[in-house]
């Protein structure tokens, strides 16, 4: 079985597919850029929210059709107090009827460093206020991906934020398609607060009060 997933992943490849569970390749890395105004979420979790508790927030919504051969790439930060199960970014599923839930499961979702984002990582270099992030989508192509947010996640009671920029869609022949950039680009679908996760603030700050 190994050995037919390493042909077949050899072949989607040279296909030029976004493997979802592959870094990223390294003509696609890039430095984060945040300028502006940047996306700002902001969760209080309980002390009594367990590593199994999750909230997923939409904060942007794109009309178009994703293909395998596509990537979606942003820029991210985080308050300097934040537990080591950070939040992360996903495509959702789910509307105001029925709760969000993260489209990117475990081993389906690894960034340029080879990260699994479903384990909350931080910033790699542990260093730098901002980093960039790229992830393929192979695994959910084709078809749409018309929701996006962030996931927070139980285990240590808290305030904490996380920050996004340059959101957007990255093609096979280089070219882009903003999904949020700036204020204008958030939708936010009602959420419903509950003892574990409440006093939710999805807003636009500026990218120069991001600091740690």
């Amino acid at each position: 079985m190994k050995t037919l997933a390493v042909k077949m992943d050899a072949w989607a490849e040279s296909l030029g597919a976004a493997l979802s569970h592959h870094p990223a390749p390294k003509k696609y890395h890039a430095d984060p850029k945040p300028e502006g105004e940047v996306l700002a979420i902001t969760v209080t979790i309980s002390d009594e929210a367990k590593p199994k508790d999750k909230l997923a927030i939409n904060i942007a919504n794109w009309a178009g059709t994703q293909y395998a051969t596509d990537w979606i790439e942003y820029d991210i930060a985080f308050s300097p107090n934040t537990s080591k199960q950070y939040p992360y970014f996903s495509t959702l599923e789910g509307n105001n009827s029925k709760p969000f839930v993260s489209l990117f499961k475990s081993g389906t979702a690894v960034d340029q460093y080879g990260r699994d984002q479903v384990l909350g990582h931080g910033i790699a270099d542990g260093k730098s206020i901002w980093e960039h992030r790229i992830i393929g989508l192979a695994g959910s192509a084709p078809g749409p991906l018309g929701k996006h947010g962030v996931v927070f996640t139980g285990g240590k009671g808290g305030t904490y934020s996380v920050y996004l920029d340059n959101l957007r869609l990255r093609h096979a022949d280089g070219t882009t398609e903003p999904i949020w950039s700036s204020g204008k680009d958030t939708k936010l679908n009602k959420v419903k607060e509950g003892e574990l996760f409440k006093d939710i603030q999805v807003r636009s700050v500026d990218a120069a009060v991001v600091r740690q």
